[in-house]
């Protein structure tokens, strides 16, 4: 048998038979369930043909690469030995887990699922951007785009449905871009007072390091401080303009231009006891 777009070769199936199959059945991990499901919803899945088998039928397509754009797709094959009924047979993919189900093979199930749903009869073919009508004049995606504290930006996950998904329970979420890491240092963050005691331990052991040399330089210059959601920080430092609490305004003014020329008193060449520390 030829290979063909056609989909009335395949068994009927929906995205919750997916799930079933995969947590039931295989025992798939979660995250390759999400993996393929990004893999469908991301574009990732082409050129599927069909062929009818003796006793069912065989789907292959093309998987594209996630990371390495440029390298070759990956070959993805299911069978399904049975034309009533969704069961899998036979499945392989070339990628390093395509012995068993990886989130290729996910991602095409995904893909065949909802073009089922759709009631196609065949394979869409991919319409290429010359085909379609012209776009200059609708306005780039970017350009409400304005920058932000990373506090502030909300990322969102795909999330594919569950067969039995659990009671939902709303709650307004109010956090951006947090560690998933444990903190054990509570807010405010004592700045001031962890560095007046780092500076007195190095002085203890008589370090030269170049930490003890930044630390001696602010008692003896002291910066402006700046109120942030984790207290008052240095200014100039990355959390007092990423999670910045009150806005900071400047009033001393600018100076004309040219700048009058400001006496050198650092030196760029380093001692070779300085140059250890770096």
């Amino acid at each position: 048998m030829t290979w063909t777009t056609n989909l009335k070769l395949l068994p009927r199936f929906t995205l919750f038979d997916v799930e079933k199959w995969a947590e039931d059945g295989c025992r798939i991990p979660r995250a390759v369930l999400l993996k393929g499901y990004s893999n469908w919803i991301e574009g990732y899945i082409t050129d599927i043909e069909v062929r009818k088998s003796e006793s069912g039928s065989v789907v292959r397509a093309r998987a594209f690469r996630s990371m390495r754009k440029n390298d070759a797709p990956y070959m993805v094959q299911i069978e399904f030995p049975s034309e009533g009924s969704f069961v899998i047979g036979e499945s392989k993919c070339n990628c390093k887990a395509g012995q068993g189900q990886c989130n290729h093979q996910i991602g095409l199930l995904y893909t065949l699922a909802h073009y089922i749903k759709l009631e196609y009869k065949s394979v869409p073919p991919v319409v290429s951007k010359t085909s379609l009508p012209q776009t200059w004049h609708i306005p780039s995606r970017s350009m409400g785009l304005a920058p932000k504290p990373i506090n502030t930006v909300k990322i969102s996950k795909l999330k594919p449905p569950t067969a039995n998904p659990p009671q939902t329970i709303y709650q307004r979420s109010s956090h951006g871009v947090i560690p998933n890491m444990y903190c054990p240092i509570s807010t405010p963050l004592p700045s001031d007072q962890f560095a007046n005691d780092l500076h007195e331990n190095l002085a203890k052991i008589g370090s030269k390091s170049q930490m003890y040399k930044l630390l001696q330089a602010s008692k003896t210059y002291p910066v402006d401080k700046v109120a942030t959601e984790f207290g008052h920080l240095p200014h100039g430092s990355a959390l007092t303009y990423q999670v910045i609490g009150l806005p900071f305004t400047s009033t001393d003014p600018y100076p004309p231009f040219p700048l009058p020329p400001q006496p050198c008193t650092f030196s760029t060449s380093l001692s070779e006891k300085e140059s250890i520390f770096l």
